[in-house]
């Protein structure tokens, strides 16, 4: 199963090491159970081979441990132990995943060289509710079942040659089956037969690079604590600080808000002003160094700054004499 292995430091100096599909709630989970908080961090990248690592770690570390998956260990030891090890990213198979839309069509190469296709992926995208009676129309020759490793596990999948495939497409009457078959004839399969994978468009790219940027901000600013509450308006200050600070451009508040639903955090109205609040972590503000090398970077700051304040975006007068002090601090560094 792909998962992630963490590694947290506790306010007790204790060190926890495992491994979780959603590692960042698990965090939050471990900090609500033992009622201690969480004052470091590490996520592996997604991994196939999370339960092996951990296995290893654990044992490499066995005569630290003290109660379950707690060690006595500094905690970058930890890490630096952990980061050896070779994380299995992607299937050992020829397993290509594409992007049509907003859905996934998985494809694979045998060893003669043809390309499968996943039947389930072909049916969603054609709207096709009844994979089973599509079965009835293709050559028994050319349908193979392939275990095949998801973030659920493992599943026997179907998948069907190219004829095959051919076939589910003219059955379909929909104008998409049109589009979603010259996409395949004309980008997917040259790109298999030429290079063996499937290149991503320019904006899927971007928006790879975007979701990237945004983890490194979290893995950055944020701490789990599953009792705390942070303002949406001061995560985003605190945010295009970080872009600043990092030379990368700031998405709006409402991206950054799909953002952290999409890590599974919650938000809420908080009193006594029913103002907006995301749940289960506080902030470690890295975003904006009182301590800049140059004139360059005041500079850059208060051009930024500038920019935020005549958009006519409503600020609050705590924002605002944070967002005064912080420039100062930077003045004054300089001086």
């Amino acid at each position: 199963m792909l998962s992630h292995i963490y590694i947290v430091k506790s306010k007790s100096g204790l060190i926890k090491i495992g491994r979780s599909a959603c590692p960042k709630r698990r965090i939050a989970e471990i900090s609500k159970a033992t009622g201690t908080s969480v004052i470091k961090q590490y996520l592996s990248p997604l991994c196939l081979n999370a339960h092996k690592i951990e296995r290893h770690l654990h044992k490499h570390f066995s005569k630290y441990r003290q109660q379950g998956e707690w060690f006595k260990i500094d905690f970058q030891i930890a890490v630096d132990e952990a980061k050896k090890q070779e994380f299995q990213t992607e299937e050992p198979s020829k397993m290509l995943s594409f992007e049509f839309e907003t859905n996934q069509l998985r494809t694979m190469v045998d060893e003669k060289g043809e390309t499968w296709f996943c039947l389930k992926d072909a049916c969603i995208i054609l709207g096709v509710h009844n994979s089973r009676q599509v079965m009835t129309r293709l050559e028994a020759k050319g349908v193979i079942n392939v275990d095949t490793l998801t973030k659920g596990g493992k599943q026997n999948l179907t998948f069907i040659n190219e004829a095959n495939f051919y076939r589910v497409i003219f059955g379909s009457r929909k104008k998409e089956a049109v589009i979603f078959q010259n996409w395949v004839v004309e980008e997917v399969l040259p790109s298999i037969r030429k290079t063996g994978q499937y290149s991503l468009s320019n904006q899927q790219l971007k928006g790879k690079v975007e979701q990237k940027t945004f983890d490194n901000f979290i893995g950055d600013c944020f701490i789990p604590d599953s009792m705390n509450k942070e303002r949406a308006r001061d995560i985003y200050l605190i945010y295009q600080g970080w872009c600043l600070y990092n030379k990368c451009e700031a998405k709006t508040i409402q991206w950054v808000g799909m953002q952290l639903r999409k890590q599974g955090y919650n938000k809420s109205k908080c009193p006594p002003n029913g103002v907006s609040c995301w749940h289960g972590f506080r902030m470690n503000n890295l975003a904006c160094p009182t301590n800049p090398s140059s004139l360059e970077d005041l500079q850059s700051y208060l051009s930024a700054l500038s920019k935020n304040l005549t958009t006519g975006m409503q600020y609050s007068n705590a924002e605002l004499l944070s967002l005064v002090n912080t420039a100062s601090q930077k003045a004054c560094s300089i001086v």
